[in-house]
């Protein structure tokens, strides 16, 4: 069994210098597992006067949508900033 402090966390800690510290989230904001899968594998094939590269990329393939973080003013304003979407393409390169 972990040992606790006794203290609600909830509770904001006075700082010396007149500021607040919240220990964990505001109530009002909850954030949930962020599952991402992100792939971008790529294939080069040599040549003689160059090495044209394909890349098939993707971010967010599981399109795991919703808040990405909390930023909260206490006592003012909560904004949960959204995550993006999913986003794949295809892209091509040519190094001489």
């Amino acid at each position: 069994m972990p040992a606790t402090s006794g203290r609600d966390d909830s509770v904001p800690v006075p700082m010396y210098d007149g500021t607040m510290v919240l220990t964990c989230n505001a109530w009002r904001v909850r954030i949930n597992v962020q599952n991402f899968a992100d792939a971008s594998p790529s294939l080069a094939v040599p040549g003689q006067s160059g090495t044209p590269e394909f890349i098939v990329c993707g971010r967010n393939l599981a399109d795991n949508r919703g808040a990405a973080s909390a930023y909260t003013v206490e006592g003012f304003w909560t904004h949960p900033p959204a995550r993006e979407q999913r986003i794949y393409g295809v892209r091509v390169a040519y190094n001489f």
